[in-house]
C-alpha cells in the first residue's frame, strides 16, 4: 500500500505555496519575517512530524513560535550580557540558534 498522508516536508511545502499570495501582497520587509517563521517551520520539522497533530498546521504553528521564543531568549541573553557589570563574568552561551 502507497502513503495515504504527506510527510510534514511536503505539508509545509504545500502550506508555503497556499500563502503566497498572501506573502506577495506583503512588503519588501515584511516578506523577509514571513519567509523566516516557514524557515523555523521547516527547522522543526521532524518535531512536527512526531506530534502527528490532527491538524498538522498546529505543529507548524508550534514550530514558528518556538523558533520565535529561541529568537527572543537569544536576544535577551545577549542583552543581558552587554548590560552586565564589566567585573562580572560573562555567561557562556548554551543556547543553540538555527
Amino acid at each position: 500500500m502507497g502513503r495515504t498522508l504527506p510527510t510534514i516536508i511536503q505539508f509545509i511545502r504545500f502550506e508555503e505555496e497556499q500563502w503566497s499570495a498572501y506573502r506577495r501582497a506583503l512588503r519588501r520587509e515584511d516578506r523577509e519575517i514571513f519567509d523566516a517563521l516557514w524557515r523555523y517551520a521547516r527547522s522543526f520539522a521532524v518535531s512536527a512530524q512526531m506530534a502527528n497533530r490532527p491538524i498538522p498546521f498546529e505543529a507548524l504553528t508550534m514550530s514558528m513560535l518556538l523558533g520565535l521564543l529561541r529568537e527572543i531568549s537569544n536576544l535577551e541573553f545577549r542583552i543581558s550580557n552587554l548590560t552586565a557589570k564589566p567585573d562580572a563574568n560573562p555567561k557562556s552561551e548554551i543556547r543553540n540558534s538555527k
